[in-house]
């Protein structure tokens, strides 16, 4: 049962992104503090094919207190739409979505971007509740804390290494090649630019990990993302040439 892989609920992840946009607008245009906007499966407005996965989505926005515009974690505050926290909680089979606006950097303008935003991190974060409800042995053997993720690089790497998180990220740069009209490699690219670019930026768990942080999305990450591609995507869809890619990638890893 391919859900997500097909993008066949990008209907209902568009209908949540608007609503959910539409219902803090208030925060969005005019800097107000912080709201939460649930929606359940008992809702009407819930859309019922999530419903088999899935029994509420969260949206929570809100502009960065001025207090966290200053001081030491300053540079974690540096864009004008910063994700704070993603998650999907496998006990209620709930999706949490936090988002901290930069009121400073982030205007009217820019809502665009923050909704194309919102819909990758619904649909990754659905991806999770899909693989929880129909591959949950899968899903059960990534052991590890989310408390913990951001406590030391390596924990950082085990979390992005992860076979669900792998999984998830492939079918959203699947998806959105497709969209896009571009090969799956071209996405792929984009996709790996943007988090060196985030990571590296703000100098993430300090200047000595920057080549590390690199090394982890230009080379591990997306080895496994390549290899989890052209084992499960079309090849009309995902070019052969991409396991001429992996082997180069193979070969620079043995360097790492």
């Amino acid at each position: 049962m391919k859900l997500i892989l097909e993008g066949a609920n990008e209907r209902e992840i568009t209908l949540l992104t608007r609503y959910f946009v539409k219902n803090s607008i208030e925060v969005i245009k005019n800097n107000k503090e912080f709201t939460s906007i649930s929606i359940t499966k008992d809702q009407d407005i819930f859309p019922d094919k999530l419903k088999v996965f899935l029994n509420s989505v969260t949206f929570k926005i809100g502009n960065i207190p001025k207090h966290l515009r200053q001081g030491p974690r300053t540079w974690y505050y540096q864009k004008a739409i910063r994700f704070n926290d993603a998650y999907f909680e496998s006990d209620d089979k709930s999706v949490v979505i936090e988002i901290l606006l930069n009121p400073l950097l982030f205007d009217i303008t820019m809502t665009n971007e923050l909704i194309s935003r919102i819909k990758n991190v619904i649909s990754h974060e659905i991806q999770h509740a899909y693989q929880m409800h129909f591959k949950k042995e899968m899903y059960e053997s990534d052991d590890y804390d989310p408390e913990k993720v951001n406590d030391s690089f390596e924990s950082f790497k085990d979390y992005w290494l992860l076979p669900t998180e792998v999984e998830a990220n492939a079918k959203g740069i699947y998806k959105k090649a497709k969209h896009l009209r571009i090969p799956f490699t071209e996405a792929l690219d984009r996709f790996i630019d943007l988090y060196i670019k985030d990571y590296t930026d703000v100098n993430y768990f300090g200047n000595e990990y920057k080549d590390l942080l690199i090394d982890l999305f230009d080379y591990h990450l997306r080895s496994a993302i390549l290899e989890y591609a052209i084992k499960n995507f079309p090849a009309s869809q995902v070019s052969e040439s991409l396991t001429i890619i992996k082997k180069i990638i193979e070969e620079e890893l043995k360097k790492v």
